[in-house]
């Protein structure tokens, strides 16, 4: 994705904001209104939708920072309520008691609808209040809200979902059932927008955890599935494989029954001929968003995974491409026969269906169109089942072979030239200040301390470089790559520069990536190292992260999803600009867990 034109209309830009909002899309609705602002700085519409979208997408610490920044008018509801939001979401990640935290997010709420008497800043304080334990106010709050709620329902749907989820929360609250199943009925009626609906889930379970009631209306709304899909490539017309040109029809209606038993609501795969292709179209007929993940370039994809079974399927990867929510590539340039960049693009596509699942609080799936043998290499579709059910997560198979006929061979048995790695590129602020003795003191004292954290990983690192304020890791893990990161800021946080007569102001920036490179040799330092775009990726990452933090690409992240309980967090920071006109990449703040 790439800013918009000089010329495109700010009502276009508004709309398309306001389209990936309503899709549930809230990182590309924080992408897009960051693009339109490049253009309209000072718009007060487009500073609020960006940052609502960051708070809903799980960027707070990046909103946080950039509210006062913005300065919207406290006179307009929606703009103050948001700043009530941003409380609200800082007291959700407190640990421990956070019930003061909590009663500030509702006393700022309930100042909001003292003012405005409008319903959705009084639920919102009704709920928090009675999650901060003040049951008495709550109550009281909420029958306000109930007492405004007009008795004709409106025409525009949006606010009949918003008024229904509204009496939803405050019946609730009240213990009044009855009349919450029948606004849970009502709102599911006027659903049409994805986010109101997951952001609806969240606080109604929230507030049956607090109040000990309300567990079937909480299972009513429950989040559709982020999917995986995945699906071998269609044999050509008359020869064998392990998906025959004539089991296309059998296996589009088995799909078809298989996601009807699936409440979808989002799809992450790739789009070669055959399974992908069917698995996303089906998805598109049924509304759900659909991000679309290609190994390699478009032209080098279409001739290596989809023109193969012919022109009719070219015109369907170009029809479902251009409905696609969101395509990512996994890997730039051409193939290269490499199977790795096929294993890379699915586990990319599954941690991407991870990371969106964890933003709605829902579950995953797979959907694998599968001839029920095993593979034999690192890419297919049996492997992706593999790393699928290694996770524990469920996957629905569909045969593609209901009408018999016999195998071939596939490119699970390609070789790997380009082994997937991760890389961390780091940075000390300040270092090219440094007097001469404070050089020597550098040497003595910082890098020393960071040799101590890399030792502790050194079975994993597998290549590791200093210059000057330099270091460049290698690792053969993402997830140990995230814990060395954050390791090394948390010991520079423990190193005294003053004690050490260094600048106080020295701070560390680092930034990770991973994806796959080529092993070569250095004929000059006669070592082995790794070459490719991916590392060239991350080199420019590092300058344009904070110092005292560790900034991941979503590649890396989706990745890092993919591992079994790895105590890191991360929350998203937006499309952020890379270091010399390098273009634009997703990327998010790695903390610890509970840090």
């Amino acid at each position: 994705m790439t800013p918009e034109s000089d010329d495109t209309p700010r009502e276009v830009l508004l709309e398309r904001i306001l389209r990936a909002e309503r899709s549930g899309d809230q990182l590309m609705a924080a992408d897009q209104a960051a693009d339109a602002l490049d253009r309209f700085p000072a718009d007060q519409a487009f500073r609020y939708h960006h940052l609502l979208s960051l708070a809903r997408a799980g960027a707070l610490t990046e909103a946080e920072k950039l509210w006062p920044r913005y300065a919207l008018p406290a006179d307009n509801v929606n703009y103050a309520a948001l700043g009530a939001r941003l409380l609200r979401e800082r007291a959700f990640r407190q640990g421990g008691d956070n019930r003061a935290a909590l009663a500030r997010a509702a006393d700022a709420y309930q100042g909001i609808f003292a003012r405005s008497r409008e319903t959705f800043p009084g639920i919102n304080a009704a709920v928090l209040y009675a999650l901060a334990g003040q049951q008495a106010t709550a109550a009281a709050t909420a029958r306000a809200v109930l007492d405004l709620l007009p008795t004709t329902p409106p025409e525009e749907r949006e606010m009949r979902f918003q008024l229904a989820a509204d009496e939803l929360q405050a019946s609730l609250i009240l213990g009044e059932m009855a009349r919450a199943d029948a606004a849970a009925s009502r709102l599911l009626d006027s659903a049409g927008n994805k986010t109101a609906l997951a952001s609806t889930r969240r606080q109604l379970k929230r507030l049956v955890a607090a109040l000990g009631r309300g567990g079937a209306l909480a299972e009513r709304l429950r989040p559709g599935l982020a999917l995986h899909y995945s699906g071998h490539i269609l044999a050509q017309p008359g020869q064998p494989g392990r998906f025959p040109a004539a089991a296309e029809a059998a296996v589009a209606a088995d799909i078809e029954a298989a996601l009807d038993r699936l409440p979808v609501d989002a799809g992450f795969g790739s789009l070669a001929a055959g399974g992908d292709i069917l698995v996303a179209e089906a998805l598109l007929r049924r509304g759900c968003d659909l991000t679309v993940v290609l190994p390699f370039d478009r032209a080098a994809f279409l001739e290596a995974s989809v023109a193969p079974a012919g022109p009719d399927w070219v015109r369907r990867f170009e029809a479902v491409l251009a409905r696609a929510s969101n395509v990512v590539l996994a890997t730039e340039g051409d193939y290269l026969g490499d199977a790795e960049v096929f294993a890379y693009c699915s586990r990319l596509a599954m941690g991407l269906a991870r990371l969106r699942a964890a933003m709605d609080e829902g579950a995953c799936h797979q959907l694998a169109i599968w001839d029920g043998q095993p593979g034999n290499g690192v890419a297919g579709t049996a492997a992706d089942i593999d790393v699928w059910r290694a996770l524990g997560l469920p996957t629905t198979t569909v045969d593609s072979r209901p009408t018999g006929g016999g195998h071939s061979g596939n490119r699970d048995s390609l070789p790997i030239q380009r082994p997937l790695r991760a890389f961390l590129f780091g940075d000390l602020h300040g270092f090219s200040r440094l007097s001469e003795p404070e050089l020597l003191a550098y040497n003595r004292s910082v890098l020393p301390a960071v040799a101590e954290v890399v030792d502790r990983f050194g079975g994993h690192v597998e290549i590791r470089h200093t210059w000057g304020d330099g270091l460049y890791l290698v690792f053969d893990s993402v997830a140990v790559a995230a814990s060395c990161a954050l390791a090394l800021q948390a010991r520079f946080a423990l190193l005294d520069f003053s004690a050490l007569r260094l600048p106080p102001t020295l701070g560390l920036r680092a930034a990770l990536h991973a994806g796959p490179v080529f092993p070569v040799e250095d004929p000059v330092m006669r070592q082995r190292l790794y070459t490719g775009r991916h590392i060239s990726r991350a080199a420019r990452m590092e300058p344009v992260t904070p110092e005292g933090q560790v900034y991941v690409s979503e590649a890396f992240a989706a990745l890092l999803a993919l591992e079994a309980e790895v105590p890191v967090a991360y929350e998203y920071v937006g499309r952020v600009p890379l270091a010399k006109g390098a273009g634009y990449l997703r990327m998010y703040l790695l903390t610890a867990k509970g840090g």
